[in-house]
């Protein structure tokens, strides 16, 4: 949240008081809830059902939860005052259709989740979502050599 605190002002300069973000892949983080705290609506895309119910949980929010529009497997959780939206599905499955396109996308580390091979679907995903004088933020780490099958000698 460090990176979210620090360039803010930044994002959200020039674009009023009611930003909407989206945050993809964003397991249950409380930037979330820190974002509406300060007026946005805020969407959340993760895949995995815990995250989403155990952000709620923690945050002490009500919460509804129902079948995501046009994708059979996905589910939307939202907070009962409308500000916290948590689409459950598919990243590549959710589209402006769900929740429209957004001013402000903060990619906390999301980029490094999605495998290599799916890294220009995920941009090009991105860019779909994002209107034409918004901005992205991306917050990414370097890995030295790789973690994945790397073997001892």
């Amino acid at each position: 949240m460090n990176t979210l605190v620090k360039y803010y002002d930044q994002l959200v300069a020039s674009k009023g008081s009611d930003v909407s973000f989206l945050l993809p892949l964003c397991g249950k983080s409380h930037d979330m809830k820190w974002l509406a705290d300060k007026g946005h609506n805020v969407v959340g895309a993760e895949f995995a059902e815990l995250p989403c119910k155990v952000f709620f949980d923690e945050q002490g929010l009500k919460y509804d939860t129902t079948p995501m529009e046009g994708v059979s497997d996905g589910f939307l959780h939202k907070s009962d005052d409308g500000k916290i939206k948590f689409f459950q599905s598919d990243f590549f499955k959710f589209t402006k259709s769900h929740a429209g396109v957004f001013d402000v996308i903060w990619d906390r580390a999301s980029l490094v989740a999605i495998n290599k091979k799916d890294r220009e679907k995920y941009v090009d995903k991105i860019i779909s979502l994002l209107k034409p004088d918004g901005v992205c933020m991306l917050e990414s780490l370097v890995y030295e050599g790789s973690f994945r099958g790397t073997k001892k000698k």
